[in-house]
């Protein structure tokens, strides 16, 4: 026997094999008839009679429309003029993460969507079920939803795909579109690091921007699945026609949202409240040389603490907006300043000699006040000079120190009634 022949046996048998396969496949699934519950059915006869619905109506379409996948390709409407409507059912968001260097907001989520397609129409007592799933997004037309820079950037990260596909006996078609924007915010530092944001980002269709007509069945956002350190306060979703064609509608959809840090706006204030109330409570640690150190090592706490606040801001800056906690920080260092500066006089004024006495009454004062306020003053030294004239250096230092004290509770004041201001 020749190559030949033998490869045309071959390509017979095989041929003959492929051929009552073919003719034994059941594409009417006609084992259905036998059937009167869908629970009677495996599993896996389920699915075949799945397919056997769709392709009869795919089958059907084909004829309807005068083209190949006309159900896969066509939209299901077929008169001049008609619209499909676009139900919105509900709107969820999973997940939001900020970009700091770009300042936009990543947004992940999902819309259900339904609308009418008469092509989908069965009677349920023939084919015993009256739902099935569409097992890709390729085999059914779908609207084109996406987003505004997926239509108007060349570049972007945005994607929208579709699934749980299912259409019902009576036309019905619903699906989950799962979609991914980055969305633009205008973001305010004031209440830094808990800024808050304002974002917004739209979804419309491309290739039939005026055949798609949307209604909203839902204006609530679902948020029970969102995973995020930002706290929605606020979010809308709005249908809104286009200003150039109002034919053309879109999907508008804001939230404001809050980034919830407590942890860092701890780390953040603590140490310079902290170093804050060494400052102002210097006056207790005794001599005017002691509390200038005490002073000077709570501004370089201020300094460490500026430095580590420094690393959490983001690498663009704030803009034109100055955060409470900046307002914060170069207050505190603001009164240090003023207290050291005070501080620094009434040491140098102590170091002038004095051979005069101080009036009476002042020298009352001053030890009052000191006894009564901080308990810092220093001893009276009743030494001569060499000369046998009386020094009165030290009944002056109780005067400065009580000045110093009586500086120090008008600073005290000034920082709380600070503070209190700039919480609210």
């Amino acid at each position: 026997m020749s190559i030949s022949q033998t490869f045309s046996s071959i390509f017979i048998i095989l041929y003959l094999t492929i051929g009552v396969a073919i003719s034994q496949y059941d594409y009417d699934c006609r084992w259905r008839k036998n059937v009167t519950d869908i629970s009677e059915i495996a599993h896996h006869k389920y699915q075949i009679l799945e397919d056997c619905i769709y392709y009869k109506l795919s089958s059907d379409a084909n004829k309807m429309q005068g083209r190949g996948n006309s159900i896969m390709t066509l939209p299901p409407t077929v008169q001049a003029g008609e619209h499909l409507e676009l139900d919105i059912l509900n709107v969820g968001f999973r997940q939001i993460w900020m970009n700091e260097l770009w300042k936009t907001m990543a947004i992940s989520g999902y819309i259900n969507f339904s609308w009418k397609d008469r092509r989908f129409k069965w009677d349920k007592s023939d084919f015993v079920t009256d739902e099935i799933n569409i097992k890709s997004s390729s085999r059914i037309w779908i609207p084109d939803i996406t987003t505004d820079k997926s239509v108007y950037s060349a570049q972007n990260s945005d994607f929208t795909f579709f699934k749980n596909i299912k259409a019902r006996n009576t036309g019905n078609i619903t699906t989950r579109m799962e979609y991914k924007v980055e969305a633009d915010c205008n973001t305010d530092y004031s209440d830094f690091p808990d800024d808050k944001k304002q974002c917004c980002f739209n979804f419309r269709s491309s290739i039939y921007p005026t055949y798609i007509k949307y209604y909203l069945y839902n204006d609530h956002i679902d948020l029970n699945e969102l995973r995020s350190n930002w706290h929605v306060q606020q979010s809308h979703i709005h249908i809104n026609s286009d200003l150039n064609d109002p034919k053309k509608q879109y999907i508008n959809i804001c939230m404001n949202v809050k980034r919830r840090a407590p942890i860092l706006r701890v780390e953040l204030v603590l140490p310079m409240v902290i170093s804050g109330l060494i400052t102002i409570l210097a006056p207790f640690f005794g001599k005017l040389e002691i509390q200038l150190y005490v002073k000077l090592f709570a501004l370089l706490l201020h300094l460490m603490s500026f430095q580590f606040l420094s690393e959490k801001t983001p690498q663009l800056g704030f803009g034109e907006t100055v955060p409470n906690l900046y307002v914060f920080y170069v207050f505190t260092f603001a009164i240090t300043f003023v207290s050291i500066f005070l501080t620094l006089i009434t040491t140098a004024l102590n170091r002038v000699p004095r051979h005069l006495p101080p009036s009476h009454g002042l020298t009352l004062w001053a030890n009052l006040c000191n006894s009564l306020l901080f308990c810092s003053a220093e001893s009276v030294s009743s030494n001569d000079t060499e000369k046998g004239t009386k020094d009165y250096t030290g009944n002056w230092c109780q005067i400065y120190i009580a000045l110093n004290n009586c500086f120090s509770i008008i600073v005290l004041i000034v920082y709380i009634v600070g503070i209190v201001i700039l919480s609210f």
